[in-house]
């Protein structure tokens, strides 16, 4: 990298960070601090080609790598890093908040819900899978479970379903 990414400019980081605490997206909190997002992502890509993919873990603890000698650009990236994940920190702990201290019953389950789905999550009960193979042997069995419904049924009431033909059946036979 040449030059210096306009992401460590003081003003810059700080819109950022202050989108990002607000809520929006990092496409969103680029547009506002007038850097155009593919400067974020390049950056993020370029630590990916400095450090490895697991660049992330060096947040926070950069000062302890100082043995790796890690130069002046990859210690000024860690640290706007640093500073993003610190304003989604400071966004989440306010969305809790807000949903904490709402009087709505609801707020609460949606928390519940979402911190704790193996316990207060919904549970999806998916029945249970049943097979059915018609054949000779079982087809006797069915056909009796159904003469044996029908036989539940008043013969009266039985004359005047058949007696009844359906507007197809009429339309068939006219």
């Amino acid at each position: 990298m040449n030059k210096k990414s306009k992401l460590y400019r003081k003003d810059i980081r700080e819109a950022i960070a202050t989108a990002l605490s607000k809520g929006v997206s990092i496409d969103a909190a680029c547009e506002f601090s007038g850097v155009h997002h593919s400067t974020y992502y390049n950056q993020q890509n370029w630590l990916n080609q400095k450090l490895g993919n697991n660049w992330q873990d060096y947040l926070y603890d950069h000062e302890d790598y100082k043995d790796e000698n890690l130069d002046e650009n990859v210690i000024e990236a860690l640290e706007f890093f640093e500073s993003i994940k610190k304003a989604l920190a400071v966004c989440k702990v306010e969305l809790v908040a807000k949903i904490r201290n709402s009087d709505a019953w609801q707020s609460t389950a949606w928390l519940l819900e979402r911190r704790w789905p193996e316990e207060f999550g919904r549970q999806r009960l998916e029945p249970p899978e049943q097979k059915f193979e018609l054949n000779m042997e079982n087809a006797h069995t069915i056909v009796g479970q159904i003469l044996e419904l029908f036989s539940a049924i008043p013969t009266e009431r039985l004359k005047e379903i058949g007696d009844r033909p359906t507007a197809k059946y009429k339309e068939a036979n006219e």
